[in-house]
């Protein structure tokens, strides 16, 4: 059995956890945005 890298996992968790965060931004962004969109089509229908 080869031996756990500790700190090499850990780099690789934090790597993750920054893609994850900034994946959320962009989404964040993106819903945002659609939403903003649908309520103006909305406003515009009214």
């Amino acid at each position: 059995m080869k031996p756990i890298n500790q700190d090499k996992k850990n780099k690789q968790k934090e790597r993750i956890l920054c893609l994850l965060a900034e994946l959320n931004s962009t989404l964040d962004l993106y819903y945002e945005n659609a939403i903003k969109s649908d309520v103006a089509s909305l406003k515009n229908k009214i």
